[in-house]
């Protein structure tokens, strides 16, 4: 593969759309048999995928997750892409909404139709109601990382 990945690291696997820790199933941290965990589950064996459906970020990803009306519909996906291109403003205007159930939060997902292949199709109507929520903890972590100086003004 060209890379042994280990335990703790975040690949992004692009089939999947999410990003996710690896786990180690050997003993010694940079054994090439590894899974990866998106949530509580195991979702791959890293030596089952092609090189092409994977990429290391490194970052800790930003659990996000948008569900159509009702939940019967619910696609969960890391919003770090959003996070990088976003403005403080557009940061601070997220935080101030609790980080979900209104416009700046939809705006997330909306950020990823044409990128992220289950979000374009879940969202592909225009008439589709639906409601984005970023991870609280995941997002906080995010800012203290990347833009610490937009902590003083996060609500508390």
């Amino acid at each position: 593969m060209g890379h042994l990945f280990k335990h703790g690291e975040h690949v992004r696997i692009l089939s999947l759309g999410v990003t996710a820790t690896v786990k180690t199933t050997a003993t010694d941290p940079f054994a090439p048999v590894v899974l990866v965990r998106h949530g509580a589950h195991d979702i791959a064996d890293l030596k089952l995928l092609h090189p092409g459906d994977f990429g290391y970020t490194g970052k800790q990803p930003v659990n996000a997750e948008v569900h159509t009306e009702g939940r019967p519909n619910l696609v969960e996906f890391d919003a770090g892409a959003w996070f990088e291109q976003a403005s403080d403003q557009g940061v601070l205007d997220l935080a101030h909404v609790g980080w979900g159930h209104d416009l700046s939060a939809d705006h997330v997902a909306e950020f990823f139709i044409g990128k992220h292949p289950v979000i374009t199709d879940l969202l592909a109507n225009d008439e589709t109601a639906f409601e984005c929520n970023i991870d609280v903890e995941d997002a906080k972590a995010w800012v203290a990382e990347n833009s610490p100086h937009l902590l003083v003004h996060l609500p508390v």
